[in-house]
C-alpha cells in the first residue's frame, strides 16, 4: 500500500520511446537534409555546431514522418528494410513518432523561441498535405493537378521551407525571394520524382516494393494523368478502389495498371515535366547565384536527380 501514496518519482527513462524512432533514423538513404542544410548554408554561412543542431531537429522530424507516413500507407519497405510498424507495430510506432515530434520541437524551444513557432507552422502545413492525400484515397477521389501541387506544396515543401527559415532564423538574416521560390520547386521535384521512380525505376522498387504507390492508393501524379486521360479509367478504379475489400493489388493487377499508363503516355508525361522542372531549377539557381555567390553544393545535387 505504501507504493501508492509515495511522491511522484518521474518519468521512466526514454530508451522504451525512442527504439522505434532510433530505428527509423539508422535506416539509409536519409543523408539528403544534411546536404541541402549543407548547401543552403554556403550562402548563409553558419558555424558548423548551428548546422550539427539542425541536423539533429531534421533527423527527428524526417524520421517521425516517415514512421507515421509508413503506417498510413500501409507500406511493408522502406529503403529495403522492414518499415518500423513492421518490427515494432503500429501503436508503438506512432508513440515513437510523436516523441520524436516532441524532442525536435524540445530542441527548437531551446533557442530563443524563433524555431519552435517555424516547426510549429511546418508540422501545420505538413499534416494539412498529409490529410488532403488520405482524404483523397479514403473516398477514392482524383484531385486536379492544381490540387495535387498544393498538397505537395504542403506535405514536402514545408520541410525545405522549414530548412530554409530556420537557417535565416540562426543567420538573423531574411533571404531574397528568387531563393524561396528555388526551394518551392524543390519540393515539387523531388515529390514528382519519387512518384515517377516508384512506378519506373528498379532500384527504387527494390527498395519499395513493385509499384507500391498503387498497392496503397496513392493518388500520384502518373495516376492522376491516366485517370484523366485513359479510357481504361473505370477498370482502373474497379481495381483500385471498388473491387478489392481490403485484399491487396496483385502484381497481375499492378502490371495492368501500369501498361494503362504507359498506354495513355503518363509515364512520359511525368518525365517531361522533371525535365522541364529540373531546368528551371538550374536557371532560378543561375539568378540565385547572380544575387549570392556561386553555389556548386546545391547544383550537383539537382544534376545528381535529373531524369
Amino acid at each position: 500500500m505504501s507504493r501508492f501514496i509515495e511522491p511522484y518519482a518521474g518519468p521512466p527513462g526514454e530508451n522504451i520511446a525512442l527504439q522505434p524512432l532510433e530505428y527509423a533514423e539508422s535506416v539509409p538513404g536519409k543523408k539528403y537534409w544534411s546536404e541541402f542544410l549543407r548547401a543552403m548554408n554556403v550562402w548563409l554561412r553558419l558555424p558548423a555546431q548551428s548546422i550539427k543542431y539542425m541536423d539533429t531537429i531534421f533527423a527527428h522530424l524526417c524520421a517521425s514522418s516517415v514512421m507515421l507516413d509508413d503506417i498510413q500507407d500501409g507500406s511493408d519497405l522502406r529503403r529495403g528494410q522492414p518499415a518500423t510498424h513492421i518490427l515494432y507495430g503500429e501503436s508503438q510506432t506512432t508513440n515513437s513518432a510523436l516523441y520524436g515530434i516532441v524532442k525536435a520541437l524540445s530542441l527548437a524551444a531551446s533557442t530563443d523561441g524563433k524555431h519552435s513557432q517555424i516547426l510549429l507552422e511546418s508540422l501545420s502545413d505538413s499534416i494539412r498535405g498529409q490529410a488532403l492525400e488520405v482524404h483523397w484515397r479514403y473516398h477514392a477521389r482524383c484531385p486536379s493537378n492544381m490540387e495535387y501541387i498544393n498538397m505537395v506544396d504542403c506535405k514536402t515543401g514545408s520541410f525545405f521551407r522549414c530548412a530554409l527559415r530556420l537557417l535565416e532564423a540562426e543567420a538573423g538574416t531574411k533571404a531574397i525571394p528568387e531563393l524561396h521560390h528555388l526551394v518551392t520547386l524543390l519540393g515539387r521535384y523531388f515529390q514528382v520524382y519519387n512518384d515517377y521512380r516508384n512506378l519506373s525505376d528498379d532500384k527504387y522498387i527494390a527498395t519499395k516494393g513493385f509499384c507500391e504507390d498503387l498497392s496503397e492508393g496513392k493518388f500520384s501524379l502518373p495516376l492522376i494523368h491516366t485517370l484523366t486521360h485513359s479510357p481504361a479509367t473505370t477498370a482502373i478504379y474497379q481495381l483500385m478502389f471498388t473491387r478489392r475489400n481490403g485484399l491487396p493489388l496483385t502484381d497481375q493487377h499492378k502490371s495492368f495498371i501500369l501498361s494503362k499508363m504507359k498506354s495513355a503516355g503518363s509515364l512520359q508525361y511525368v518525365a517531361d515535366i522533371l525535365t522541364n522542372l529540373n531546368d528551371e531549377l538550374l536557371s532560378h539557381l543561375d539568378v540565385v547565384e547572380v544575387k549570392l555567390g556561386k553555389n556548386s553544393l546545391l547544383r550537383a545535387m539537382i544534376i545528381a536527380v535529373r531524369m
